[in-house]
């Protein structure tokens, strides 16, 4: 478990960021590199956005992942702010999870070019209560993932999967375009030693 001081640079903050989205990889059998931590240097101020990561399949050498973005995060820049820093978050990922009680919010109506509303939350970098909501926000976003892939019927390890009970695709990003996992998810197998539909 990471350890807290009672305060933390923005830098050791993204430190932080990279060992969860490492962590959640790993816990979550991702391929490396599905939960990243970009850097988006502006003329001001340099942010960060927590990504998902999706490499086509198959991947060849040199192809590109998907990027998604979880939420951005930057400094915050007023004195009385030093140690906080300030998530962008899209409305529908902000429900995920309570924020941390020493947590500011604050929703943005879209203007005539924004797409969607989204919230600013504000955060303690040093809080024990940041990382764990973080994590929870992008456990929740990787919950609700879908591929851009072209929807697919099953893959060849279909009765892999099956006698798994579980879609066991090595790149768990792009296998959210299967239908057959979604039929495994509610618990319909339709091969195998498992069978029951």
């Amino acid at each position: 478990m990471m350890q807290f001081s009672f305060d933390i640079s923005y830098p050791e903050f993204i430190s932080r960021l990279e060992e969860l989205a490492a962590e959640i990889v790993a816990t979550e059998a991702l391929l490396p590199g599905s939960i990243a931590v970009r850097s988006n240097n502006g003329k001001t101020v340099t942010s960060h956005s927590v990504c998902t990561c999706e490499l086509p399949f198959p991947c060849a050498p040199g192809d590109k992942p998907a990027v998604s973005s979880i939420f951005n995060v930057r400094p915050c820049k007023a004195k009385a702010d030093v140690g906080r820093a300030i998530l962008k978050i899209a409305d529908f990922i902000h429900s995920a999870a309570p924020i941390p009680p020493d947590a500011s919010e604050e929703l943005k109506i879209p203007n005539a070019t924004s797409s969607s509303p989204y919230w600013n939350v504000k955060v303690n970098m040093a809080s024990p209560d940041t990382i764990p909501y973080l994590r929870a926000l992008i456990l929740f976003r990787l919950a609700h993932y879908l591929s851009g892939a072209a929807p697919f019927g099953c893959c060849g390890m279909f009765k892999e999967c099956s006698d798994a009970r579980r879609c066991i695709h090595p790149n768990r990003l792009y296998a959210t375009s299967c239908a057959y996992r979604h039929n495994l998810d509610a618990g319909r197998i339709f091969y195998g030693k498992n069978k029951n539909t």
